[in-house]
């Protein structure tokens, strides 16, 4: 019988708290977007700076081994590019 009682407890309280807190949970989620809106700002900026230091530096290049290790570290920036670009969609995907 105890048993019972907390389940339904659990329902009521699983179905109240959103409710209740409607309010403190909007505000949470706009500061997490205003916090991944601005890391993707300034990580595309540096992915971007970089990813033109690292092509300056490739036609700079003259032995064939350092401009292969420039293109890995070409790919690196543009999959770090690519990670910053579809985070926040997987975050607005989880809280949505």
């Amino acid at each position: 019988m105890n048993k019972k009682l907390l389940i339904a407890i659990a329902l009521v309280a699983m179905f109240t708290i959103p409710v209740v807190f409607a309010d403190e949970i909007a505000e949470i989620e706009s500061t997490i977007n205003k916090v991944t809106n601005l890391v993707s700002a300034i990580g595309g900026a540096i992915a971007v700076l970089a990813a033109t230091v690292v092509g300056v530096m490739m036609f700079q290049a003259k032995d064939p081994s350092e401009r292969d290790q420039l293109k890995e570290r070409l790919k690196y920036i543009i999959i770090g590019l690519v990670i910053i670009v579809v985070a926040p969609q997987i975050v607005k995907y989880i809280l949505g």
